[in-house]
């Protein structure tokens, strides 16, 4: 890797102390499918990692016969943050 790379980062906040670091503003999406069983009634939620895997759960849906449709959710990936994420979002 570069050094001026390496500068760039560090100068970003990307990297302290010689050791990588999340930047506090970082986020990762996922993706929340809502699966609609047209017969019942019934609701479905599944979780993909990709818009890819997304779309393969939509397409599944539609081929059983069920409506479904994604929501693109951002969470955090910095310890405080995604604690507190999880804590209003996860239930058990």
């Amino acid at each position: 890797m570069p050094i001026y790379f390496l500068l760039d980062l560090r100068e970003a906040g990307f990297i302290t102390s010689g050791n990588f670091a999340h930047n506090q503003e970082d986020t990762m999406q996922l993706y929340k499918t809502f699966t609609t069983d047209k017969a019942l009634g019934g609701v479905t939620v599944s979780w993909q990692a990709s818009q890819t895997d997304a779309s393969r759960a939509r397409s599944a849906a539609k081929a059983g016969n069920c409506k479904a449709e994604s929501q693109t959710v951002n969470v955090p990936t910095a310890k405080g943050p995604l604690i507190e994420w999880l804590n209003e979002n996860v239930k058990s």
